[in-house]
């Protein structure tokens, strides 16, 4: 609700199988990934889509204390990870970050 408040279109998806099996994934603006999914977790999730050579930016949100997952996710291709609870303006403002191209 809070992305689609500031304009956003979202789509949001109940497994990683289920996203991955989309056809459109090229034209996704920005990723929101969460690292603990069931069945595939988000580093998984970035590799096989980094893998399909979709290239979008992607931020990872987590809830999990794993001081190795910031490395992992970033070797992944991730712009950013972002640990619950999150701030509403710093999830906005990464966002806005990876729609600018920067």
């Amino acid at each position: 609700m809070l992305l689609e408040r500031h304009g956003l279109t979202v789509r949001c998806y109940a497994n990683a199988q289920i996203f991955l099996g989309q056809e459109n994934l090229a034209e996704c603006g920005c990723v929101l990934i969460d690292q603990l999914m069931p069945g595939m977790n988000g580093v998984a999730l970035l590799e096989a889509l980094r893998s399909r050579r979709v290239q979008a930016p992607a931020i990872f949100i987590t809830g999990d204390s794993d001081p190795q997952l910031p490395g992992r996710a970033r070797r992944a291709g991730a712009m950013a990870v972002l640990h619950k609870p999150i701030v509403n303006a710093e999830l906005l403002g990464w966002i806005e970050l990876a729609f600018s191209g920067a």
